[in-house]
């Protein structure tokens, strides 16, 4: 059967993807500083070793993403590869959310609960990034307002996870670089007690001076908002200063580029089928050979014993007519 071959298939395809200049802009996997790793994470199974395998484990799936598609990770896919990356690292995973779009955990796992982001570095510098989370249209609306206290005791209800997830992206002319954040889910940028929140006002236009949304004070730059006009969508606006980026346990460049797409790839599945089909035909055949060569053999040797035991009983016939022979002569 087909699908009975296909991690053989994968397996062989590592030869393949070596030859291929295309496969990514830097082939080397970046080193992630263990200095930066150590003693952040307070978490006995995130040490440096660990977090040395996760990073190649990230490079390869992400670089194998790309040999098919050009556009980039986002959320959904990116739930997919940090399972992967979990799966060929023999981390349990316990459950997913698979692309379900509920609030909070997308992960439950042995490292712990994750929640999976995506986002996309607003400079050159990877500066900032803007991270969308959870509509709080039942707590805060143009309707009702609400107020601090039950805004951050939702945000805190719905954080049933342990870390943040993030895969942050720079996007180049022919080239992706994606950096993988875990950040501790109580990070104080991402804690909304650390704020305090007040009301946005519109600016202009018929929403001038009424209440259109909420936002909070800056932390090292960073900062919290809510928009009435998008579902109440709750925004963590991030400046990446070197404390955060400490949390980088994995990166990547990728060409934007696809080396294939799912015709070209199921083709050559097919065509590593037929050849394990061949291989074990052959196979079959040398056995086949084989047993045919041992039943020969065998019937040679029945013959010789039974030569043998011919020669054997002339021998002996022929012992017993000199005996008897010379019976008679005694007579």
């Amino acid at each position: 059967m087909y699908y009975i071959k296909f991690s053989t298939f994968l397996y062989k395809m590592d030869d393949l993807l070596n030859s291929i200049k295309s496969l990514s802009i830097n082939d080397n996997v970046n080193e992630i500083q263990s200095s930066n790793n150590q003693n952040i994470f307070n978490n006995s199974f995130l040490n440096e070793s660990k977090i040395a395998e996760l990073n190649a484990t990230f490079n390869k799936c992400v670089k194998g993403y790309h040999l098919i598609n050009s556009s980039p990770v986002n959320e959904t896919t990116w739930e997919d590869i940090n399972s992967l990356v979990f799966n060929e690292l023999h981390i349990n995973i316990y459950s997913q959310s698979n692309g379900s779009h509920s609030s909070g955990m997308d992960i439950n796992s042995s490292i712990g609960k994750l929640s999976n982001k995506s986002a996309k570095y607003d400079d050159i510098n990877k500066s900032y990034i803007n991270i969308s989370s959870y509509r709080l249209t039942t707590i805060c609306s143009e309707k009702n307002n609400g107020n601090q206290s039950d805004i951050v005791n939702e945000i805190n209800k719905r954080k049933n996870f342990d870390y943040y997830s993030l895969i942050v992206r720079l996007e180049k002319n022919d080239s992706i670089e994606y950096d993988w954040y875990l950040i501790p889910a109580d990070y104080i940028l991402f804690n909304p007690s650390s704020y305090n929140w007040s009301h946005t006002l519109g600016k202009r236009g018929k929403k001038k001076d009424s209440v259109i949304g909420w936002n909070t004070n800056k932390i090292n730059n960073s900062y919290m908002s809510i928009s009435y006009s998008m579902s109440s969508q709750l925004w963590i606006h991030i400046e990446l200063n070197n404390d955060i980026k400490k949390y980088i346990i994995g990166n990547c460049t990728c060409s934007n580029k696809n080396v294939y797409n799912y015709i070209k790839l199921y083709d050559l599945y097919m065509k590593e089928c037929e050849n394990d089909e061949s291989e074990n035909d052959e196979s079959e055949n040398d056995e086949s050979e084989n047993e045919e060569s041992k039943d020969e053999e065998s019937k040679d040797d029945e013959s010789k014993d039974e030569e043998s035991k011919d020669e054997e009983s002339k021998d002996e016939e022929s012992k017993d007519e000199e005996s008897k022979d010379e019976e008679s002569k005694k007579k």
